[in-house]
């Protein structure tokens, strides 16, 4: 008790000064100057194919003695039957569960006995299976993420504690209100094409079964339509004989790869709520959607959103944030995926400020397509998006990360090079053009969770027309 009343004047101070707004503070006076762009280029990649199909990128990273693996697989929530979406995500957890000769134990010591672990994931557009582990043991890792490749066998027991797993998981996801506005959202925008999953269905969960997952897993896995990639240090010659030897026999055994169709993308300008109530707070999603990385016009566009919203230093962060303190931790994302992309903005708003918050995200929505950014401006979102990249680039996860969602987005490693010298080089006219095409109020969906009265009392002026949002 004593601990906590010695916080309280802290928290005090800290509610007075969020309420009031805060001040930027002065810069010391001898600070440096931040030193000129660098360019970024891309990881030297040492591309192969194996005679089944299966592409393989090696990756050179000497620092340490130790190799990631990444196998990426198309596919992802896009194999999903209508009837169960979010299946790919529940088969993804299981293939670690048992193999043909190994059982989920033994899978997991195998990866600690690389010195690493094996983690699983999926997205719209593929399923990864990655490992990290020590140079010495890098035969058997990569034997190990071939094995749960190629012989998975979804034990009922294992399956049925995975699906248990997911429900917690799901029940809990569910009492967060930004995960029911971004689910909300991506099905607004989305409506029945695989895209719109964010999360397993609960229905999904209580239907799958070993069998149904055996099927989407030989459907989904087949080298033909994957990649590995490996960053790390290691003798390509050897690396590259170890790969064939235990994904050389790989052979597909399901019927055809799925052909994902290109999403619509239903842009309607609407208020969709969500009801939660008695929230003391209004969780706000406005977004719209994007291009993909092949798009000429993404770079710009990636700046564009920087001195929007995709900065600490943003003109939204210093509106909503600094100025007025509606809001802690206001941001905008720019993310991709094969066929589509989309523009989140994400806020956290007190109730008696929602429609105020809203009111000024559009407002800086509609600068950001009508103000070139300033030099300054300009200069800084370029240092943020160049530096990112570089320390990202750091990483042998980041990199195996990387290069695999490129492949699985069609674009080539080079394609790093090619988006950071455009960057370095653009214009405050471009990024102005990609704002305009892009980050305008007249795009967006918003998706409001929180007390329905505040909502529509505040939102309703707007002009726009406010509905409940679908069900999930």
């Amino acid at each position: 008790m004593k601990a906590l009343l010695k916080l309280l004047p802290v928290s005090a101070l800290i509610a007075t000064c969020f309420s009031q707004g805060t001040s930027k503070p002065a810069l010391p006076k001898d600070l440096p100057p931040a030193g000129p762009l660098k360019p970024v280029v891309a990881p030297t990649v040492e591309a192969h194919k194996l005679k089944n199909g299966m592409t393989v990128w090696l990756v050179q990273r000497t620092a340490l003695p130790k190799v990631i693996f990444t196998l990426q697989v198309r596919g992802g929530d896009s194999l999903d039957p209508r009837s169960a979406p979010g299946l790919a995500r529940v088969m993804a957890k299981s293939i670690v569960e048992g193999t043909a000769s190994k059982s989920s134990r033994q899978i997991a010591e195998a990866a600690q006995g690389a010195g690493g672990d094996l983690d699983t994931s999926v997205n719209s557009d593929s399923v990864q299976v990655t490992l990290d582990s020590l140079s010495e043991h890098a035969a058997d890792a990569v034997a190990l993420v071939a094995d749960v490749a190629q012989h998975a066998t979804f034990p009922e027991k294992e399956v049925a504690q995975v699906k248990s797993n997911m429900e917690n998981d799901l029940r809990s996801n569910e009492a967060e209100p930004e995960f029911l506005a971004r689910r909300a959202w991506f099905r607004v925008v989305y409506g029945d094409h695989p895209y719109s999953i964010v999360a397993p269905a609960m229905k999904t969960l209580e239907g799958a079964t070993p069998e149904s997952l055996r099927t989407l897993y030989g459907q989904a896995f087949r080298p033909d339509q994957a990649i590995l990639v490996a960053v790390g240090t290691y003798e390509p010659a050897e690396m590259l004989k170890q790969i064939d030897s235990v994904f050389g026999g790989w052979r597909a055994s399901g019927g055809a790869p799925v052909n994902v169709k290109e999403p619509k993308g239903d842009v309607v300008h609407k208020i969709y709520y969500l009801e939660r109530p008695g929230s003391v707070q209004t969780t706000l999603v406005i977004g719209t959607t994007g291009p993909n990385l092949r798009a000429p016009d993404y770079p710009y566009l990636r700046l564009a959103n920087t001195v929007y919203g995709g900065s600490f230093g943003s003109r939204l962060i210093q509106n909503i944030r600094e100025d007025k303190g509606y809001t802690y931790s206001p941001f905008s994302r720019v993310s991709t995926r094969r066929w589509s992309g989309e523009i989140l903005t994400n806020e956290d708003v007190r109730n008696a400020v929602t429609g105020a918050s809203l009111k000024e995200t559009f407002y800086e929505l509609k600068r950001i397509s009508t103000a070139p950014p300033t030099a300054v401006e300009l200069n800084q979102a370029k240092q943020f998006l160049l530096g990112n990249t570089a320390v990202r680039l750091q990483s042998r996860d980041s990199v195996a990360a990387l290069l695999g969602k490129y492949w699985i987005e069609d674009v080539a490693p080079q394609h790093l090079t090619e988006e950071m010298d455009a960057i370095q080089k653009a214009t405050d006219t471009q990024v102005a053009q990609a704002g305009a095409g892009y980050l305008t109020p007249e795009r967006m969906n918003v998706i409001a969770v929180g007390e329905k009265s505040v909502i529509l009392d505040q939102l309703k002026p707007f002009g726009m027309e406010v509905i409940a949002a679908p069900a999930p």
